[in-house]
C-alpha cells in the first residue's frame, strides 16, 4: 500500500493509513491487572524529524531536546487478549523514511527511546500514567484484528478534546505544533515579568511567619507532617542499604499566557520530582481546583497539593481534557497550559 496518506478534499480530511512496525506491551499504572498493546506503525506523509538521523550528532541533540520524532497517536480503544479479557490500545505513527532505520540493530539505542516517546506520547493523549518496568514486546505484528485508519481534520483549529473519534495530539494547524510548544518551553521562549503575570505562588521555602486565613494554594500535606524551615531538600542516605525517604516541596507559579488564541493560563510546578510518572494530577470541577499528588512513595514522602483555579475555568465549564500537560525532566517542571 503506497498512499498512506490520502486526501479526501470533499470532507477537508487527511486519512492515516497506518502500516505496522512493533508492538509495546505494558500495565497502566491505576491498574496493574489490565493490559495495554501499543502498535508502533509508519506511513509516508506523517512529518519527518526536523534534521536526518545522524549517529554521530542525533544523540547528543536528544540529549539537550534539539531532536525529536513527531508522533501521531490515535484515540485508545478496547480489545480482547487471548484469554479474552479485556484489554486496551493505541497506535502510534511515525514517518515512514525511519522504519530502516529503527530496525538496525545499530541503532537499538534510538528504539529505545522511541519507546519512550510512544509511551509518553499516549500518557499525554489519554492523561494515563503507564507502567516502565513490565514493558514487553510481544512476537507479533500489531494487536488487534486490523489497523484502524486515522482521520485527521486539515483545519487551523484541531484539539485533543474527545470529541473526534480519532485525533492527533496538537492543538493548532499540523502534527508538529505539540513538539514546537514543548520546544519553546525548554528553550524559555516567554520570559516572566511583573507586567506579564503573577509571581511564584507557593515558593520552596517561606519566611512570613503570618498565616493567611485563606491562602491562595494550599499545601493539603499530611497535616502531622511538619517539615522545618531549615529542612534539607534531599535527606542523606540513613545507610547504604536503606536509603530515607524525602520530602517534596512544590514550588508553583501561575500567569496568564502572552498569546491567548488557545491557551489563556499557564502554570508551573517544580519540584524534586524527575517523571511524570511521579505525579498524579486531577480536577474538580465542583471545586474549580486543580489537584497534585506525588505518587513515587518508595523515594519521597506522600505530598499532595490543592490549587484553586480562576473562575473563567468553571464560568466556561472547561474540564481536565481541555488541560495541555508538559513535564520537562531536566527542569523537575511540570507545566499545565488551559
Amino acid at each position: 500500500m503506497n498512499d498512506y496518506i490520502r486526501d479526501t478534499n470533499e470532507n477537508n480530511v487527511i486519512t492515516i493509513i497506518p502500516e505496522p512496525i512493533f508492538v509495546i506491551k505494558s500495565k497502566l499504572l491505576s491498574d496493574p491487572h489490565s493490559k495495554l498493546f501499543i502498535n508502533v506503525c509508519h506511513a509516508e506523509t506523517v512529518p519527518p524529524p526536523k534534521d536526518s538521523f545522524d549517529p554521530l550528532n542525533t544523540y547528543t541533540a536528544i540529549m539537550n531536546n534539539q531532536w525529536e520524532i513527531p508522533i501521531v497517536t490515535s484515540q485508545m480503544r478496547q480489545d480482547t487478549d487471548k484469554k479474552g479479557e479485556l484489554c486496551v490500545v493505541s497506535d502510534c505513527i511515525i514517518n515512514s523514511n525511519l522504519v530502516d532505520i529503527i530496525n538496525n540493530v545499530n541503532n537499538f539505542q534510538l528504539k529505545q527511546i522511541l519507546v519512550e516517546w510512544c509511551i509518553e506520547s499516549v500518557e499525554i493523549r489519554e492523561n494515563v500514567m503507564i507502567q516502565r518496568d513490565t514493558i514487553k514486546f510481544p512476537k507479533m505484528k500489531f494487536k488487534g484484528n486490523e489497523l484502524p485508519t486515522l482521520e485527521i481534520r486539515n483545519d487551523s483549529n484541531i484539539h485533543n478534546d474527545g470529541t473526534d473519534q480519532a485525533n492527533i495530539n496538537n492543538e493548532t494547524d499540523s502534527v508538529s505544533s505539540f513538539l514546537q510548544m514543548k520546544r519553546d518551553l525548554i528553550d524559555n521562549d516567554e520570559i516572566e515579568d511583573s507586567t506579564n503575570g503573577l509571581k511564584t505562588l507557593f515558593p520552596t521555602i517561606q519566611n512570613n511567619n503570618k498565616k493567611s486565613s485563606n491562602p491562595l494554594i494550599q499545601d493539603i500535606t499530611d497535616p502531622n507532617m511538619h517539615p522545618t524551615k531549615n529542612s534539607s531538600l534531599i535527606n542523606e542516605i540513613a545507610s547504604p542499604k536503606i536509603i530515607e525517604k524525602k520530602n517534596v516541596h512544590f514550588n508553583v507559579s501561575m500567569r496568564h499566557t502572552k498569546d491567548t488564541t488557545t491557551y489563556k493560563l499557564r502554570i508551573e510546578i517544580e519540584s524534586e520530582l524527575n517523571s511524570s510518572l511521579d505525579l498524579e494530577l486531577s480536577y474538580k470541577s465542583n471545586e474549580n481546583s486543580l489537584f497534585v499528588k506525588n505518587i513515587n512513595l518508595q523515594e519521597f514522602n506522600e505530598s499532595n497539593l490543592e490549587i484553586p483555579l480562576p473562575d473563567f475555568i468553571k464560568s466556561n465549564n472547561l474540564n481536565f481534557t481541555d488541560f495541555k500537560t508538559f513535564f520537562i525532566k531536566k527542569e523537575h517542571k511540570l507545566y499545565i497550559f488551559i
